[in-house]
């Protein structure tokens, strides 16, 4: 295997990781949401608007998160090349 085979590799294994860390986040979120009942962060008396929030907030996380890993790798690439 050569360097670009293992760069991405790991820029695919940083990507997985940022999208579990997301998964998990999205779930315990839903999981205090539905525990908690009632009015409140996604619970049955909480508003559209208030759940469409919530979904766009986790959404843009889960998009944070993968770009975070992207520009890990090409700075790591970057790093690499000029070396």
């Amino acid at each position: 295997m050569g360097r670009p085979d293992v760069a991405r590799i790991k820029r695919d294994a940083d990507v997985a990781t940022a999208e579990a860390e997301r998964d998990t986040s999205d779930s315990t979120r839903c999981r205090h949401a539905r525990s908690r009942g009632g009015k409140g962060a996604g619970g049955p008396g909480a508003s559209v608007a208030e759940t469409l929030s919530l979904a766009k907030q986790a959404e843009a996380q889960r998009d944070l998160e993968v770009k975070k890993a992207q520009y890990l790798e090409v700075t790591k690439k970057q790093a690499g090349a000029s070396r």
